[in-house]
């Protein structure tokens, strides 16, 4: 399947489901979008979220400022920008809201949350929206194995992710009292096929700490597919959102490679277009 022979323009031209074998969906849609949550989730209820959204950083531009590449250079090195990434504070307010309430309308109550955030004024934006929302419970670290070099004073070595399950029922408990609010992963040392790529194992653990084989996690921003490849891996079902085609062609290569299978593509009955030049 090659999603960019879809599609004449940077969002897709028409919304399709395509099924990562049975038990895993990969939708090409709007995160915000009540109607592309409902083709994708197809009366499912997700689980579980775990999710990656835009930081509002513009990582593109960044990521070529700070090691001195331009900005073509950094999409050429793999950095292609990222949709939604450049938003202002409360700009990244408005759209996360409209993301997680739509992600909020399709999980379980009890469905535990898992958010990765960015630091500083834009973090601000993501603990706000959860925080009204009722999902921000605790706050987990990320640890990497190198820092991220910028032009900061003191360079990063970790990132924030926002705990908490959805109101209305219990949340499934970690399996031990013995964990951290720390997780020491490394950061994958290229990430050429998306600019913001996280760790499978990272993920994984996440997985296997808040649901049971057989149920489903819901990812509203796809990106690389990591969260898709760590539910194939613990025997999790993975629904699947992203608003860019060449992204969902990059998850479904990405788990074809991992599995060894092909992923069937399936038009939706009535695709919608929407054309964005």
């Amino acid at each position: 399947m090659s999603i960019e022979q879809q599609c004449t323009c940077r969002r897709c031209g028409q919304h399709y489901t395509a099924p990562v074998e049975s038990r895993h969906r990969l939708l090409c849609g709007d995160a915000r979008n009540a109607g592309d949550m409902a083709r994708l989730t197809d009366g499912r209820s997700a689980d579980m979220v775990w999710t990656d959204p835009p930081y509002g950083v513009a990582i593109a531009s960044r990521v070529g400022t700070t090691s001195g590449m331009s900005s073509s250079q950094a999409r050429a090195e793999g950095h292609a920008g990222i949709a939604n990434d450049d938003l202002d504070v409360p700009q990244l307010v408005t759209f996360l809201r409209g993301a997680f309430e739509t992600a909020l309308d399709a999980c379980k109550p009890g469905a535990v949350w898992y958010v990765a955030a960015p630091h500083g004024p834009m973090g601000v934006a993501f603990s706000m929206v959860l925080h009204d929302l009722d999902i921000w419970h605790s706050s987990l670290v990320w640890v990497k194995d190198s820092m991220v070099i910028s032009r900061l004073d003191y360079h990063y070595r970790h990132e924030v992710l926002y705990y908490d399950w959805k109101p209305g029922g219990a949340h499934h408990p970690v399996p031990d009292r013995c964990q951290t609010s720390v997780f020491e992963f490394p950061r994958p040392k290229r990430s050429e096929e998306h600019p913001t790529m996280k760790p499978v194992e990272l993920i994984r653990k996440h997985i296997e700490n808040s649901r049971d084989p057989g149920q489903t996690v819901l990812d509203s921003f796809a990106g690389s597919g990591s969260t898709l490849i760590a539910a194939e891996q613990t025997g999790r079902n993975a629904l699947l959102m992203e608003l860019d085609p060449r992204f969902c062609d990059v998850v479904v290569k990405r788990w074809e490679a991992f599995t060894g299978r092909k992923a069937e593509r399936v038009l939706a009955e009535q695709p919608q277009v929407e054309v964005s030049c």
